[in-house]
């Protein structure tokens, strides 16, 4: 009777298992890829985040192999072996030592500059994890390739209870996603929706449209925080896990729609797969049909494969120690507690380490009432001003445009805008000289930086924009001289 439990609630399509696995893969070779184009800015000592700050500002997260070296032939080396470790894993060549290469990889990397990291980063180390105790590598192998034999033909789905792992990760970021939006603006004022769509950063231009429209904003706002804490249950209800199967589709296509997420709704959607109900699968292979590619075996297929390829004792303890882990971060997030009672501080510095804690915020408790941005403003020896952050035209406004046009790509406008570089003057001054260098390949024989911040109100954009003046870089840059001016 619980074995048959269990084998509703926790089962897992090794096809969809296997296609998460590529697609995860596929992401962070992507995501990796991206990186690279600015290498030098983000993960070097000449770059905007050198190791001494990293080191002093950042030390709760030290555990990188990218901070043993700060030039740029160094990272160079850890992202190419970072990036055949993606290929291997999409591949499933070795898979069990190369996901944990792979995890710990990707740990170094966002723990190298974790201004520039989002919370899809943290979720895709913590899939990753996950992963390692997943039949991930059933189909869709390179040897499958090499044997043109990509049909699936034996068992279709895992029923084994560590399953639960994955779908408390699932669980644990939507739902953790609503119970998190408790301020003012999703409880009480409800234009919570209406702030997010009109900020300029995070907006696309549908959002902006929407923005436009803050009567419907309003009776959204108190349902979207709702279903957020109550449809995440479903997950655990055979019947009913359909239900948040299309919640999770509809939710992250809206994102991708109206919200520049960089990548965040594409890591949910391929936590899809290996839930979406096998007799979807059965249909979508019986298509492909040829000489080379067999077709599924009917008897196989109904066969319950619950207790085939059982982890081992040491597997299913450490699932077990996650699991209590998850836990412990969620009760410790969504309470708004440093440490629990009895826990040890020890259990939330490994969380921490590991990046397998669960604070997923997603607008919540409130989403930002006032933003802002940097602009580096450059003057050549003409006189003229120009923006030097993104297309070098002259500037005839104080406002250059929409924010979310305005960065050069998504890492560089979670470094310009995070907190700690906005606080921090020393990071000014470095970064300020990181564009002098930048500039300096424009053949600009006299240049200087304003580094200057503008906030606006998202509610209200007839206001006019508060400015402040943090630092100032002049240029010289024939004679390699830099001489910086500190406001």
């Amino acid at each position: 009777m619980l074995k048959k439990l269990f084998s509703k609630t926790f089962y897992l399509d090794l096809r969809g298992l296997s296609l998460f696995r590529i697609a995860l893969g596929s992401i962070i070779l992507i995501d990796l890829l991206l990186r690279w184009v600015d290498i030098k800015w983000f993960y070097t000592d000449e770059g905007f985040w050198p190791r001494i700050f990293a080191s002093t500002i950042d030390q709760s997260y030290y555990l990188s192999l990218h901070m043993l070296d700060g030039s740029v032939e160094w990272q160079h080396l850890l992202f190419t072996i970072h990036a055949l470790l993606a290929i291997f894993y999409i591949l499933a060549i070795r898979i069990k030592v190369t996901s944990v290469l792979l995890w710990i990889f990707q740990i170094s990397l966002i723990t190298r500059n974790v201004h520039v990291s989002a919370g899809f980063d943290d979720y895709m180390s913590c899939l990753l994890l996950i992963s390692f105790f997943l039949k991930v590598d059933r189909y869709f192998t390179w040897v499958d390739f090499k044997r043109k034999s990509l049909i699936p033909k034996k068992e279709k789905t895992d029923f084994h209870w560590t399953n639960v792992l994955f779908i408390a990760q699932v669980f644990s970021i939507h739902f953790v996603a609503g119970w998190i939006k408790d301020g003012q603006s999703w409880v009480e004022d409800f234009n919570a929706l209406t702030i997010i769509y009109n900020n300029e950063h995070i907006s696309s231009s549908i959002g902006l449209f929407l923005g436009d429209y803050p009567d419907l904003l309003t009776k959204m706002t108190p349902w979207v925080r709702w279903l957020e804490v109550t449809v995440p249950f479903t997950l655990f209800i055979p019947r009913l896990r359909v239900v948040m199967l299309f919640f999770m589709l509809f939710l992250h296509l809206g994102i991708i729609i109206t919200i520049n997420a960089y990548l965040f709704p594409f890591v949910n959607l391929i936590t899809l797969l290996p839930m979406l109900p096998s007799i979807f699968y059965d249909k979508v292979f019986s298509l492909f049909k040829g000489k080379n590619f067999r077709p599924l075996q009917k008897k196989m297929a109904q066969k319950s494969t619950f207790g085939i390829h059982r982890p081992s004792v040491f597997q299913q303890s450490f699932v077990a120690v996650l699991l209590v882990l998850m836990s412990i971060q969620v009760v410790k997030f969504g309470t708004r507690k440093e440490e629990l009672p009895g826990v040890p501080r020890l259990v939330h510095k490994i969380a921490m380490s590991t990046l397998f804690y669960q604070r997923w915020l997603l607008f919540g408790p409130d989403p930002y009432q006032k933003d802002g941005y940097f602009v580096f403003e450059g003057e050549n020896e003409n006189g003229e001003i120009f923006e030097a952050m993104g297309n070098n035209k002259v500037l005839k406004d104080k406002k250059p445009g929409p924010a979310h046009q305005f960065f050069k790509n998504r890492r560089w406008s979670r470094f310009l805008l995070d907190p700690t570089v906005i606080t921090t003057p020393a990071l000014h001054l470095q970064t300020a000289r990181g564009f002098c260098q930048i500039l300096g390949k424009k053949r600009l024989s006299s240049i200087t930086v304003k580094f200057r911040e503008l906030s606006y109100d998202p509610l209200n954009h007839t206001k006019s924009l508060d400015e402040k003046l943090l630092s100032r870089a002049d240029c010289h840059l024939n004679s390699e001289r830099f001489s910086y001016g500190q406001y």
